[in-house]
């Protein structure tokens, strides 16, 4: 089965770009991701989210959601959302204690470029164990490599 990011990957070599060059404008790019926490995740774990990241995507918005990753409330768990090299590169750590949402973007992912393709993962803080079921879903808004 292909991801979404081999067929972008593939469509980039073949055509050259994606990207809508005209009149200096550029095609948004929206890139999904959905989580179930896995049977025992373990304290700490960290999260592979959804498709990797094509070489050449700037990120420009994340939306993140969840129901609620600790079994109660109030006790401090957060996520970061990023990548290896900085693993809150996109999102800084936000509590996740309870259903709750981010929009935004840090301001580490503000006009950084992906030179390769990169999986986007999520961390929780030290000490912190998800619940099995619970879920993180959003997207990563982005363009693609300028149209050359």
């Amino acid at each position: 089965m292909s991801t979404f990011s081999d067929n972008y990957s593939t469509a980039v070599a073949t055509l050259g770009t994606l990207g809508d060059s005209r009149d200096g404008k550029q095609v948004l790019m929206c890139i999904p991701f959905y989580l179930v926490v896995p049977s025992t995740p373990g304290t700490a774990p960290v999260f592979n989210l959804g498709d990797k990241v094509p070489a050449g995507f700037k990120p420009r918005l994340v939306v993140a959601l969840t129901d609620g990753l600790p079994a109660s409330g109030g006790v401090g768990l957060t996520l970061a959302i990023g990548d290896a090299g900085s693993a809150a590169r996109l999102m800084s750590a936000q509590d996740f204690d309870a259903a709750a949402s981010f929009v935004g973007l840090d301001a580490a992912g503000y006009d950084y470029e992906y030179t390769a393709d990169t999986q986007i993962i999520g961390t929780v803080n030290s000490s912190k164990t998800p619940v099995t079921g619970q879920h993180v879903f959003g997207f990563i808004l982005g363009s693609p490599r300028k149209a050359t």
